[in-house]
């Protein structure tokens, strides 16, 4: 099937997914990739903004005069349930993705914002399921609401946990250990 392992991060907004995979990547010198990155870059490219996506990071929530009274967040969505998936199909992301890994010699990965099921769908089908891990990320005062991702259902097989988002250190301990564990590093 494929020798490329994917672990995907699940969680809702501002769980610590994007904290988590940073730190993999700085500890195992795994590339760290976000399905969000092309739909970000189609908006940023429509509305003629010249400044890159990570400078709204932090800005995801304001409704802005740049995004014409949209939050980056809301416009992001309607980019995607409006017109991406509409036009290109469901799993357009992970097909995305998949296309890019697939022209790369990147044999481990680490997925920031898996929020849809087809797309863990999709991956496992091009990739096998033995080589694709999912790690949900639950935190007390983080949810979906306003967001369109949601938990994907993991299968049979696949790693899972919750984070104990309560202690920075413990958490990216126990994402580490899992991420390890995954990508069979020791």
């Amino acid at each position: 099937m494929s020798d490329t392992k994917i672990l995907l991060l699940n969680g809702p907004p501002r769980c610590g997914k994007d904290t988590a995979a940073n730190y993999i990547q700085k500890k195992l010198s795994v590339p760290k990739f976000k399905f969000a990155t092309p739909l970000k870059d189609g908006v940023h490219k429509s509305l003629s903004l010249q400044i890159g996506t990570e400078y709204y990071e932090n800005k995801k929530d304001e409704h802005l005069p740049e995004f014409f009274g949209l939050t980056p967040r809301e416009a992001y969505i309607k980019h995607s349930e409006e017109y991406m998936k509409p036009t290109y199909g469901k799993n357009i992301f992970s097909r995305l993705f998949i296309r890019d890994l697939d022209y790369s010699l990147i044999k481990r990965t680490v997925v920031s914002d898996c929020g849809f099921q087809i797309e863990i769908d999709t991956i496992i089908k091009r990739y096998g399921l033995e080589n694709v891990g999912l790690i949900h990320i639950h935190r007390d005062d983080c949810s979906f609401i306003g967001d369109s991702r949601s938990y994907i259902k993991p299968h049979s097989g696949m790693y899972f946990t919750s984070g104990p988002n309560d202690n920075l250190v413990d958490f990216l301990q126990e994402i580490l250990t899992h991420a390890k564990e995954f990508f069979e590093i020791d």
